[in-house]
């Protein structure tokens, strides 16, 4: 700046003095003339000078690279291999070698009795499942929650059971959810979590049903997800058998030996047993792994 003052100064200062000197010197010059000459020489000396640095370019400071942010990970989007009238999920040979999906027609039975009513809703079907040993399919039903209230009333009471299960998600539940409502009731529950899809949570445990007392067996026992939409329309149910080393193949290996759990504390003291067994174990020592069931329900979208 003060470079810049100079600048413009000299040549007005330049100016003023040359007004005060004659165009040609005397010969005999006086001392002021001289003086004025001497200072005009060595302003335009210094305008020289100045101008040079001037001129010369102002060094910039070379600009500080920011460094280039790590690039944040991201989930790959799920490419499901099943997928069928809005439905869509993932799975692997670990659990089956294809699925296939089926529209089941609305069911009113012409008498009430046994039978229960069913609204329109999708099975989905499992091939080649990996368990040999089971007495129910593999399969995954999703059903419209309003209708299914609409033709069965008990069914409000499991809908609203999980809604309030997958907002509060006790770990150890007083009552558990399940659809479709069979004609036989649930021997124990183990192996208990919450899990989210793509588009709702609900719960998944290990259960065996039965109209009777029987052993705790790999032909019987199931993994279950009973799970609901966020919103709410639409409930789904998977029903999938599992098998386990520490089980018996059939419940008729006991025989009679079976006679003395019928007693109630004997029961409970069995049943308890096989719960706290089956809660202990790894979940890849299952068959299919409960890992590989669980890690199939999390990409399931509904999109109807």
């Amino acid at each position: 700046m003060k470079k810049i003052v100079i600048v413009l100064l000299i040549p007005f200062l330049l100016g003023l003095l040359a007004c005060n000197l004659p165009w040609t010197l005397p010969e005999e010059t006086d001392e002021e003339a001289m003086g004025l000459q001497q200072t005009l020489t060595a302003l335009q000396t210094l305008q020289a000078e100045v101008l040079e640095e001037v001129d010369e370019p102002t060094p910039v400071d070379e600009p500080i690279e920011e460094p280039t942010p790590e690039p944040i990970p991201t989930e790959p989007p799920i490419t499901p291999n099943f997928a069928y009238e809005g439905v869509s999920f993932l799975y692997g040979a670990d659990i089956a070698a294809n699925a296939w999906g089926e529209t089941i027609p609305e069911y009113i039975p012409a008498e009430v009795g046994l039978e229960r009513a069913e609204p329109e809703h999708i099975l989905v079907h499992f091939n080649n499942y990996v368990d040999p040993m089971y007495y129910h399919d593999a399969r995954i039903l999703i059903y419209p929650v309003d209708r299914l209230i609409e033709l069965e009333e008990s069914a409000y009471w499991h809908v609203s059971t999980l809604q309030s299960l997958v907002t509060s998600r006790p770990a150890e539940p007083a009552e558990f959810p399940f659809l479709p409502i069979w004609n036989a009731g649930a021997m124990f529950r183990s192996n208990i979590s919450y899990l989210d899809f793509q588009n709702g949570s609900g719960i998944r445990y290990l259960t065996q049903y039965g109209q009777a007392l029987y052993p705790v067996n790999n032909t019987a026992i199931f993994y279950t997800f009973q799970g609901i939409t966020a919103d709410g329309r639409w409930y789904i149910s998977a029903i999938l058998p599992v098998d386990h080393p520490n089980l018996l193949a059939t419940g008729d290996e006991v025989g009679n030996d079976w006679a003395p759990y019928y007693e109630e504390t004997a029961w409970d003291a069995y049943i308890n047993e096989e719960v706290s067994m089956l809660n202990s174990q790894d979940p890849n020592s299952f068959s299919p792994s409960l890992q590989a069931l669980d890690a199939m329900i999390e990409t399931l979208l509904i999109e109807r």
